[in-house]
């Protein structure tokens, strides 16, 4: 059951992003559109708002304050105005987007669908669809995210965007048990990331994890060794796997999983004996962590399983091959 997952919210993708929005941007409602909708000015003036603050930079510490309020009160607006069912579609997209930037995500899924039917040709459906296969997958609902993912596919041009949407495609795979397409997508998701290496290094390096993860589960140890080492390379001390702030997993133990195998990969990469039992102890205590947390129709349990036991063989062995510490010396930092 996979679920490493990217968000599209690295500068390079979000200024494409906005650059695309403002290809179709909305203008002001003319005399003769408020003369038969008096409340025209009125739902456009919000719907910029929802916009704003759904678009709003998150990458400085005032806006990781602030955004949230901002989101939280634009939410209460449009909620007030009846986006939900508002004949105006743009509000309904943006009540919609503005539940899953909160993390209400059933709530984003109910409203987002029935946007998309009312209005799937409209130029905010592309933004719509990326949202709503976010919302799936935070609702552990894979295959519902596949398909969102095949209809943002669909209707976004900018390769920048893609490679994202083409990873999550492929963790979808993953964890609905469809390994050989996972392989695929993972292997098609690195290769359109590397042609834009600049912009795209993060979703890189998230596809060379995602494919170690898949070719050991599909049973390929060589391969996946391979991968892992390459995944090391690019992601010193697994920091991006481990902590980074754009990655999320469905279920969240899946995290271990990556983590486990780095682990394992340190240890035979480890040119000290003392390192090389450091690593093993490490990859034991994180497969342990999977077990315990693994729920009990865990596709991969069986697997992680071995993996515990291969881990702890090796962290005894290591650890009793390291020379004694003399007594009264300083006990060694692992």
């Amino acid at each position: 059951m996979s679920a490493l997952r990217a968000l599209a919210l690295v500068a390079a993708f979000t200024l494409v992003a906005s650059a695309s929005r403002q290809g179709h941007a909305d203008t002001p409602p003319g005399f003769w559109d408020r003369t038969k909708n008096p409340r025209a000015a009125a739902n456009f003036a919000l719907h910029a708002e929802a916009r704003r603050a759904i678009d709003a930079s998150a990458f400085s510490v005032e806006d990781t304050i602030t955004r949230p309020l901002r989101l939280d009160d634009v939410r209460i607006k449009l909620e007030s105005a009846g986006a939900k069912d508002s004949p105006d579609v743009r509000l309904r997209f943006d009540l919609g987007e503005v539940y899953e930037h909160v993390s209400m995500h059933s709530a984003a899924i109910d409203v987002l669908t029935k946007a998309l039917r009312m209005a799937p040709d409209h130029p905010a459906a592309e933004d719509a669809w990326l949202e709503l296969a976010y919302a799936y997958a935070k609702s552990d609902r894979p295959q519902e995210e596949r398909n969102a993912y095949a209809e943002y596919l669909k209707r976004t041009v900018s390769p920048l965007s893609r490679t994202t949407a083409e990873l999550n495609m492929a963790e979808a795979d993953m964890r609905l048990g469809n390994l050989k397409e996972a392989i695929v997508g993972y292997r098609e998701a690195f290769e359109h990331a590397a042609q834009y290496s600049y912009a795209t290094a993060e979703t890189a390096t998230l596809a060379v994890w995602g494919l170690a993860v898949a070719l050991d589960r599909y049973g390929d140890p060589t391969g996946a060794a391979k991968e892992t080492e390459r995944a090391l390379g690019l992601d010193a001390g697994m920091r991006l796997i481990g902590h980074g702030q754009n990655v999320f997993f469905v279920p969240s133990y899946e995290r271990y999983w990556y983590l486990g195998l780095g682990s394992l990969t340190e240890a035979r990469l480890a040119k000290k004996p003392a390192e090389r039992a450091a690593a093993f102890a490490r990859a034991e205590a994180i497969w342990k962590a999977y077990v315990a947390e693994a729920k009990p129709d865990d596709r991969w349990l069986a697997q992680a399983k071995a993996h515990l036991v291969f881990a702890a063989q090796q962290a005894k062995k290591t650890r009793g091959a390291l020379p004694a510490v003399p007594e009264g010396d300083d006990e060694v930092s692992l």
